[in-house]
């Protein structure tokens, strides 16, 4: 049996998403590869949007509740995923790594709502990944 446990990282905003399961640790970790590109292929298209600078008149503005708009493209270049062996089982991580990540995601006093990106991608695509970590595990010997 496989037990899939998934957390928001409230540091940076990235989603965690552990296994657990007994001698399947190779193809469990081999599934969360397919995963977690597939999870970093659509947060990446969610923030391809074009977007403008405060001030700025070139492109049209992101409004909040929409995904966040492309400025300099630090953040899309920031989302990533890794997945590592830890003493539980393995783990995936996906997300953004800019230090201001969060903040677009969650908002904040002044921004409340945000820009939401992550769990956006992580409600579209999560049987899509789940799937591809059951499939890896299912698949004969």
């Amino acid at each position: 049996m496989v037990t899939l446990s998934f957390s928001i990282s409230p540091k940076n905003g990235s989603v965690k998403l552990a296994a657990f399961a007994s001698g399947m640790d190779t193809r469990i970790m081999a599934g969360m590869n397919t995963a977690g590109a597939l999870l970093e292929r659509d947060m990446k298209k969610k923030l391809s949007g074009p977007g403008r600078f405060k001030g700025s008149t070139a492109g049209p503005i992101s409004r909040l509740g929409n995904f966040p708009g492309v400025v300099t493209g630090k953040l899309r270049q920031s989302v990533g995923f890794n997945v590592s062996r830890q003493s539980a089982g393995p783990l995936l991580v996906v997300g953004p790594k800019a230090k201001y990540a969060v903040f677009l995601e969650l908002g904040t006093r002044f921004m409340p709502g945000g820009y939401p990106f992550v769990m956006p991608t992580w409600e579209d695509k999560n049987e899509n990944a789940i799937g591809a970590i059951k499939k890896e595990v299912m698949r004969p010997l």
